[in-house]
């Protein structure tokens, strides 16, 4: 629902387009049948409702069936990202189905995740590295800097958290899909 409120009116083809490009996967990817499911159940909701289509139909000169968002259906986009994401990617699949007004939202919780991870990495013992990170330091200068005051003991943990953050740098320099 987010998506056709990011676009102020969609199909299930482009929807799947769009999110098939997304930099992310897993459990939050619907497959095919679970958007065109997901629509139709919004739509019995009154969440999203059919409008005239803005463009001619497809090749196959079939109409597809366009959506649009209601009133209550933006209404639940905006709780839902007023809510705390539940993991890192439930972070970065709002971040692609933002609105404009969602954005101070998403930036709060993007700080808020940045803020955990740093309290982690020093609860390990890590040096700081807001120095670094602040003053444009190379990756591999701050992810050295990390790696130079592992202990063995903590190895097993080090490297998860550099896995995760390194998932997460690699997930924030993907542009968002675009229509």
């Amino acid at each position: 629902m987010s998506l056709v409120a990011q676009y102020g009116t969609a199909y299930g083809y482009r929807l799947r387009r769009d999110i098939d490009d997304w930099p992310i996967s897993g459990p939050l990817v619907p497959s095919e049948s679970t958007i065109y499911k997901s629509l139709n159940d919004l739509f019995d909701e009154q969440l999203i409702e059919e409008v005239d289509p803005d463009e001619p139909p497809a090749r196959t000169g079939r109409d597809r069936r366009r959506y649009a968002v209601t009133a209550l259906g933006h209404l639940r986009v905006t709780e839902w990202m007023d809510t705390e994401p539940r993991s890192m990617e439930e972070l970065w699949l709002r971040i692609g189905c933002a609105r404009q007004q969602d954005i101070p939202a998403l930036i709060r919780w993007v700080q808020r995740a940045e803020n955990e991870c740093l309290d982690r990495l020093e609860s390990l013992g890590v040096p700081d590295l807001g120095p670094l990170v602040a003053s444009g330091a190379p990756w591999r200068l701050v992810t050295r800097t990390m790696l130079d005051s592992i202990e063995t003991s903590q190895v097993e943990e080090r490297s998860q958290l550099l896995r995760e953050i390194r998932h997460a740098l690699a997930q924030s320099v993907q542009p968002p899909p675009t229509s």
